[in-house]
């Protein structure tokens, strides 16, 4: 290229780049406000939806990995691609009535906006519908304990619980079970407090969780932030 060619081509780019920043400038404030609000808003959505999800612990049932209140982020990339692993503790939907209406109704504001912030991410999901637990078993499973005060036995290796609540038993009650494909089986940490499936064996799913309604695994306690830590 001769130079009076490149001195022409890089004139014309300072021309148009000139073009472009004069016309940046003519974007009203308002208008660049609402253009960095809607790639905020596409950005919290996306992670919203494929990534981390809010949610808060609404009762006592796993003391003392998580207190009632707890703010608790969930990672959506699970079980895949990552998969699942026996003592994570996870957020699932209700696979049938294990919360009783009482519970999830009358406690949060379910205002549209509300609900909006909750869709996006930029609030807490208020838990209607969604337990959180500790997964124990996996798809094909034996699990027992003699209810005792004996350990949790998986496949005849009995679970260390170091996160149990304080002077509670691994089980009051007696385990001897089989999860079926595509199921999961969950305990809470504090073990007698905790509607989990042992309680629910008259109800759909026969106190199993279908893995389709795990959400993901909660990866931390965001807030108080003095209690922030990893789980």
């Amino acid at each position: 290229m001769s130079d009076d060619k490149l001195g022409e081509a890089i004139s014309d780019w300072k021309k148009q780049r000139s073009q472009a920043d004069e016309a940046k400038k003519k974007w009203p404030f308002s208008m660049q406000l609402l253009v960095i609000f809607g790639f905020a808003l596409i950005i919290s959505i996306l992670i919203r939806v494929f990534l981390f999800q809010p949610f808060i612990v609404p009762s006592g049932s796993m003391k003392p990995t998580l207190g009632i209140g707890d703010r608790i982020l969930v990672s959506k990339l699970y079980p895949k691609p990552f998969g699942a692993n026996r003592q994570d503790v996870i957020v699932f939907k209700d696979p049938g009535n294990w919360l009783s209406s009482a519970t999830t109704a009358s406690q949060f504001n379910s205002s549209p906006w509300t609900a909006f912030l909750q869709f996006i991410g930029l609030q807490e999901s208020d838990n209607n519908d969604y337990l959180t637990k500790r997964l124990i078993g996996l798809p094909g499973d034996h699990i027992t304990c003699d209810g005792k005060g004996g350990p949790v036995v998986v496949n005849g290796e009995a679970l260390q619980e170091p996160y149990l609540m304080d002077s509670t038993m691994p089980s009051t009650q007696v385990i001897d079970i089989t999860v079926p494909p595509d199921m999961a089986y969950v305990l809470g940490d504090n073990r007698s407090n905790s509607a989990d499936s042992r309680f629910n064996k008259d109800k759909q799913y026969n106190g199993f969780v279908p893995e389709a309604n795990i959400i993901g695994k909660v990866v931390a306690v965001i807030w108080p932030l003095g209690d922030f830590r990893f789980v």
